[in-house]
């Protein structure tokens, strides 16, 4: 088989295609993988450095842009679904897999206008506007979560988890083996874009909480570009914290990881569970129908995480919270045990089987 993968924009995107088609290859699902994106996208440095071919497309996201943005969005979704079909057309693509986003419109558009079977991935409990109208083009929607089916059309709903990379896998069982050595390890993921208030008001606070606690280790990453924004708050206080724009290896910084603290994209839930590290998690109350809420309350629930809501943040209770894990060792233990019970390191697996049924 040859198949096309489109995925774009943030990591919480390609991550996953990423882990499908490290899936399709190893298992001799597919031949040949080629990946389709956006121009602008992370997609061209991480499609890249995970090993595989990457065409891009001038396509641009819509929604919550200014007129002349969707206007210019519009535009390229125009030129770029000619462009796509006759991609599908040179690489003779037997399947075409969206991880959704605005970056795979155009290649599940443009292979469901070829007769090509096509299948879309939904990573967040509620669809976003742009995977809603591709369902449509959409053969089966392989979710990550139960609830997105109630958003989806129902006959073509599959739940398979969401894909993660290889490596993430092999991260669980690293961790699971993990000796303690009395040190407390606490990660600060504000996703591929980054996070104003967790790189202030987070920082801050983390920086208060581990004055006077040598054991404490802090690993914050800020998103590109914004590395100065964490690093005053943890230099005013004189707290010592390893700050870096972006995690290259996230599966062996998970394998040392006791406490996430951070954004709860599904992505993040995905790899976290996938590991099984318990979190604090800062929903961002910005996300479209909020679904960054829902997304921690599927860990909330399984008590893997306690969740803070961004709105309504209170300082005392974040750190009453913090504290209470770092104290007790048996309550952290349960936390981290519920987390692996979520993963679901077969996702990638059951995403082909769905394609295999399709094609």
């Amino acid at each position: 088989m040859n198949l096309i993968i489109s995925a774009g924009g943030t990591g919480g995107h390609i991550y996953p295609g990423i882990g499908v088609a490290e899936a399709a290859l190893e298992t001799g699902f597919a031949r040949r993988v080629l990946f389709i994106g956006a121009r602008r996208g992370l997609e061209g440095t991480l499609v890249p450095a995970a090993g595989f071919e990457l065409r891009t497309l001038p396509v641009d996201r819509v929604r919550g842009m200014k007129l002349t943005a969707r206007l210019s969005g519009i535009a390229g979704l125009g030129l770029s679904i000619p462009r796509a079909r006759k991609l599908i057309k040179e690489f003779a693509a037997d399947a075409v897999v969206g991880l959704g986003g605005y970056a795979s419109a155009p290649s599940l558009i443009a292979g469901s206008m070829s007769g090509v079977p096509t299948a879309l991935c939904e990573q967040n409990t509620i669809p976003g506007t742009t995977n809603r109208f591709l369902a449509r083009f959409a053969r089966t929607i392989c979710v990550s979560f139960a609830m997105s089916s109630g958003y989806l059309p129902s006959q073509k709903v599959v739940v398979t988890g969401n894909p993660t990379r290889r490596n993430i896998a092999e991260a669980r069982k690293v961790r699971s083996e993990r000796v303690a050595d009395g040190t407390f390890t606490i990660v600060v993921l504000g996703g591929s874009q980054g996070a104003l208030f967790l790189n202030q008001t987070i920082a801050r606070s983390l920086a208060t909480f581990a004055q006077g606690q040598p054991s404490i280790t802090i690993i914050h990453q800020t998103g590109k570009g914004r590395l100065d924004e964490a690093r005053g708050a943890y230099a005013a206080l004189g707290t010592r914290a390893q700050v870096v724009e972006y995690v290259d290896d996230m599966a062996g910084l998970l394998t040392r990881t006791d406490l996430v603290v951070g954004r709860a994209g599904a992505t993040t839930v995905a790899e976290l569970t996938a590991v099984g590290v318990p979190a604090l998690m800062i929903q961002f109350p910005h996300a479209t129908d909020n679904h960054q809420y829902w997304n921690a309350m599927v860990m909330v629930r399984a008590q893997a995480a306690l969740m803070h809501e961004q709105h309504s943040f209170n300082e005392a209770d974040f750190t009453a919270d913090l504290a209470g894990l770092f104290s007790d060792a048996e309550r952290l233990s349960r936390m981290t045990l519920n987390s692996r019970q979520l993963g679901r390191v077969d996702a990638a697996a059951n995403v082909l089987e769905q394609l295999g049924r399709i094609s």
